[in-house]
């Protein structure tokens, strides 16, 4: 009988394994899991587990890739393409202020990143991570943004159960990533600025590919219901928030007809003609001042509304400033506009609609400046809203009204 050799599996081997898995059974992951370099290296890439960067370079260390099964290192290998779909970098520069923590927000983004694959796919989280992603943490992350949980963590008491040495303790994650673009900077270490247009652009291809040929390959895996709404929103056309505002502005306070006054030409021809009389509805500008956008957004962007506004027959155009509750309202003069301050607290819209309500009559619109973190009133008013959020902060969607994104010019 001759003998037979059996050769150990490389570390290389557990990670082919848990893409073949996905192949057959998570198609829509195994096709953006196709796009990853593996480049075996003590540490991960400074994660101590698995990190990955914007060129799809899969940095994995082969002790830790060892002790995975196929089906877990499947979960390891979504959760690190979960964080550049999400532009997790990106977003961490997003935040304002100067007083930030890069060991909070990666504790976040893991939080999040790992609700969703638990609760909108079929992929099952690894028993290691159990003790990490506790059944409190997904129950509280569950429909939040990275921002909402982040804020969240670096509160003094926190509603969340802190990892074993507080937010962003290196030791209690069991998969990571590190920053999004070149160089590898380690779990705790400022990242770098993340994605560069072109990776961002490449992803993005991949990302609407993946899920277009998931959807034509029958019972070979879903689509999460997350990627699905963010397919839908990169592949629609885009309007900007300018002509947003002016489309509705134009078709609100546009001139109407009337007979009150009979028109100079038609009395010419012997006829009663219908004249013009101006419209007398107003617009409103809401600007969430509690530190979601800056100071000198806020400003820019109230100066540009305004133009539109006055420009497309606006009978008048009223400000408020709210965090949770409206502290001020007046008409929009460049006096009130300076006063106005970022307060870093707390957000929500129930206080200033009522107001809004209370105050005005003959709205004809209204544009909402924020970031979308906020509690919304239970019934939609009967004037348009449309909810302006800057770049990369209006993650969550509104109940109504029109949500478009604000990109400012540079000055």
């Amino acid at each position: 009988m001759r003998n037979s050799i059996i050769k150990e599996k490389e570390p290389i081997d557990y990670l082919t394994d848990a893409r073949f898995l996905m192949m057959t059974h998570y198609k829509f992951w195994a096709f953006l899991a196709l796009q990853l370099n593996f480049i075996e290296e003590e540490g991960g890439g400074g994660a101590g587990t698995t990190s990955v960067d914007g060129d799809g370079n899969f940095y994995y260390d082969p002790d830790f890739v060892k002790s995975l099964s196929t089906q877990d290192m499947a979960f390891v290998m979504a959760h690190e393409i979960m964080h550049i779909i999400q532009s997790c970098i990106q977003r961490y520069h997003s935040i304002p202020g100067d007083k930030k923590s890069f060991k909070a927000w990666n504790i976040a983004a893991d939080y999040v990143t790992d609700t969703q694959l638990v609760n909108d796919t079929q992929l099952k989280m690894p028993e290691s991570r159990k003790n990490f992603i506790t059944e409190e943490v997904i129950e509280f992350c569950t429909d939040k943004v990275i921002e909402e949980v982040y804020r969240e963590l670096m509160k003094e008491n926190n509603k969340l159960p802190n990892p074993k040495g507080g937010p962003g303790n290196g030791d209690c994650c069991s998969a990571t990533k590190i920053a999004e673009g070149k160089g590898k900077g380690g779990r705790n270490k400022e990242p770098g600025q993340g994605l560069t247009a072109k990776q961002k652009h490449d992803w993005t291809q991949r990302i609407i590919s993946a899920a277009q040929q998931t959807s034509k390959a029958e019972g070979q895996g879903s689509i999460p219901g997350f990627i699905k709404n963010y397919v839908a929103k990169i592949t629609n056309p885009t309007v900007s928030w300018r002509d947003q505002i002016r489309h509705t502005a134009t078709s609100k306070f546009k001139s109407k007809y009337t007979f009150a006054r009979p028109s100079r030409r038609g009395h010419t021809m012997g006829v009663r003609l219908q004249s013009r009389k101006p419209a007398k509805e107003g617009a409103v500008l809401m600007f969430d001042t509690s530190g979601s956008i800056s100071n000198k957004e806020l400003n820019q962007a109230a100066s540009e509304a305004m133009g539109i506004l006055k420009t497309s027959g606006a009978a008048f155009v009223h400000v408020f400033f709210h965090d949770v509750n409206c502290y001020f309202e007046g008409r929009f003069t460049k006096k009130n506009i300076s006063q106005m301050k970022v307060t870093k607290g707390g957000t929500s819209h129930i206080d200033v609609f009522k107001k809004v309500n209370e105050t005005l009559e003959n709205i004809g619109m209204v544009v909402a400046f924020t970031d979308l973190e906020t509690t919304f009133p239970a019934e939609k008013p009967d004037y348009p809203v449309i909810w302006c959020h800057a770049k990369g902060r209006g993650n969550r969607e509104a109940p109504w009204g029109k949500k478009v994104e604000m990109i400012l010019n540079p000055t």
